[in-house]
């Protein structure tokens, strides 16, 4: 996994995070885990240069905390079911090996979510299951009070689930770490949004481990925020294929910081991520991006491309992407790319009859649109829950379009 490591004064202080993690009742399985996480808050890696230089984050300042003990508990095909912790009714064994893994790690935003954490769910698919049914987890906070949400799939082998995770804080700084199992030849897709209020200090963080010809689709959009900080970590076995589109539009003086990691540990395993956004206003972006293939992994592919979509002359936009490959035979590419659109499409479009406001529409949809045809969101197994999905990212298409015109039109700069 890469070890970037997030300026200091993102996070509270350290003993106002060990006195957040000492509140709400928690089980004593819970307990272990923010106490270990907290451990790790005062050893923090040597800052990130680059992302320092182009981004300075803002100060955290007092924080109110009020934790919460919820009891939510859905049933879904054959077993398979999505719980917060309390409401479950049993551990499967393989959430304390997961943690173990993300706590030997150098502290990161997973550590500071473990450590702070005001919501703890569990979605379970058992071994050989496929669910039928769009598996939802809602993440909605709407008091002034601080708030982490951490989130934990276990897809036992050979199961099959479509995961739908909805985040939204409009007036409180929140968090939010999503830790992930596909088992052996397990598929799963999932879909998240965020959405943060404009004054919104929003953290996110995934790690997905894939094991050996297991399959992850994940695609994710956000809007809002004054600073979203977003890391996503993908650990690929022998034989798994993992692939991921993020989409955001920013605006005004929004800022957007992404870094991503795709991990080859076996032979033949693929990956691919692509980044696009766009940006208006004075907003800026950040993206750094890692491919690393170890020495095992041969045959293996790999592919990261970022795209962003400059809008405005005062947006900025910093990409760093990187190779560190440790084998022969194996083929790997990356990319990144930044601009307006070139002025013959929007005369082309004129011609067809479109003014200049609906030309910006359909050339910013196509934007968004390109690549998503070939997510392949959905398969035979997932009829139901591809028709839902589909329109679910029609819609999460439609709101970063309209988004975008908004600030393009009403916002010039």
């Amino acid at each position: 996994m890469a070890k970037y490591s997030f300026p200091r004064a993102l996070f509270p202080s350290t003993e106002l995070i060990q006195q957040w993690s000492r509140e709400g009742s928690w089980s004593p399985f819970l307990q272990d885990l923010r106490e270990r996480a907290t451990e790790k808050i005062s050893f923090f890696a040597a800052p990130d240069k680059e992302l320092e230089r182009f981004l300075k984050p803002a100060g955290r300042g007092d924080i109110s905390y009020c934790s919460s003990v919820a009891s939510v508990f859905v049933q879904y095909d054959q077993g398979a079911w999505v719980a917060d912790f309390e409401s479950m009714s049993f551990i499967p064994s393989e959430i304390s090996y997961l943690f173990d893994r993300v706590l030997s790690e150098p502290f990161s935003i997973a550590h500071y979510a473990i450590a702070t954490f005001t919501r703890f769910s569990v979605v379970y698919i058992p071994r050989g299951v496929v669910v039928q049914d769009r598996i939802v987890v809602h993440s909605e906070h709407s008091s002034f009070d601080y708030a982490a949400h951490v989130v934990v799939v276990i897809a036992e082998p050979e199961s099959e689930a479509h995961i739908e995770y909805t985040v939204s804080s409009a007036h409180s700084n929140f968090t939010h770490f999503m830790l992930g199992l596909c088992g052996t030849g397990a598929s799963v897709k999932t879909v998240s949004h965020e959405r943060y209020g404009s004054q919104v200090i929003g953290l996110s963080h995934e790690v997905w481990y894939a094991d050996q010809r297991s399959s992850l689709q994940s695609l994710s959009s956000c809007i809002g925020g004054a600073q979203v900080w977003g890391k996503k970590e993908y650990s690929v076995e022998e034989g798994a294929s993992v692939s991921h589109l993020s989409l955001s539009a920013l605006e005004g003086n929004e800022q957007a910081v992404l870094i991503t990691s795709q991990d080859h540990k076996g032979r033949e395993s693929s990956s691919s991520v692509n980044v696009k956004s766009v940006l208006c206003g004075a907003s800026q972006s950040f993206y750094r991006g890692t491919i690393t293939i170890e020495e095992s992994a041969k045959k293996a592919e790999a592919h990261q491309q970022q795209r962003a979509l400059m809008l405005s002359t005062q947006a900025r936009m910093c990409a760093i992407p990187s190779l560190e490959v440790a084998t022969h035979d194996v083929r790997c590419s990356h990319g990144s790319a930044a601009g307006r659109f070139e002025k013959e499409q929007l005369q082309y479009l004129y011609t067809r009859g479109f003014d200049r406001e609906h030309g910006y529409d359909l050339l910013i949809e196509g934007f968004f649109n390109e690549g998503l045809g070939s997510s392949n969101f959905g398969t035979r197994s997932y009829r139901q829950c591809t028709t839902e999905s589909e329109s679910g990212t029609h819609e999460m298409v439609r709101c970063l379009k309209e988004r975008s015109r908004r600030s393009l039109f009403h916002n010039p700069a």
